[in-house]
């Protein structure tokens, strides 16, 4: 996607061109753009107010996915962030594919960052205030409860809960 100046009066219109299909998009209040990230929508996603999409690398949302209010999502040029189709996300919730380096000796802002994909697969449910961090993988079915911190890999179908998050049961 072209960078363009983003400003509140466009926000809308920014989502809008970045649908795969002429399928239905509904931005249900304002919502950030931040330049220098591309956007791959799919057909039939609704997104919540005060969502914030930034960083300089790819963010893509399958078919019907949905994303409810004060979503944050940052992804680096060398990662990304995927979510799978029918995925739903809860409120508040903060998805970062990068992370800082910790090497003792050196003040952790004058060092680098280190990037890992995400990946959300399809038919997730995401609930409030989950947080999701860098090099994620969350198979498809997966449900992560309010609150947990998500590092690793989520098998199909697990519920998980907590911090950090642990698979406490299957979906039956």
């Amino acid at each position: 996607m072209k960078n363009v100046r983003r400003n509140k009066k466009n926000q809308a219109q920014i989502l809008k061109a970045c649908i795969k299909t002429p399928n239905h998009l509904e931005v249900r209040g304002p919502v950030e753009v931040r330049q220098g990230v591309h956007l791959d929508i799919g057909s039939n996603v609704i997104i919540g107010p005060g969502a914030v999409f930034y960083g300089d690398g790819l963010i893509s949302l399958g078919n019907n996915v949905q994303i409810l209010d004060d979503f944050m999502v940052f992804a680096s040029k060398s990662a990304g962030v995927s979510i799978g189709d029918n995925t739903l996300i809860g409120p508040r919730c903060y998805v970062n594919d990068s992370d800082h380096e910790k090497a003792l000796g050196s003040d952790i802002i004058s060092q680098g960052i280190v990037s890992s994909p995400i990946s959300i697969g399809k038919g997730c449910w995401i609930g409030a205030n989950v947080t999701i961090l860098r090099g994620a993988i969350i198979h498809d079915g997966a449900v992560i409860g309010a609150g947990a911190v998500v590092k690793g890999e989520i098998p199909a179908n697990a519920i998980a809960v907590g911090v950090p998050a642990k698979v406490v049961k299957y979906r039956e």
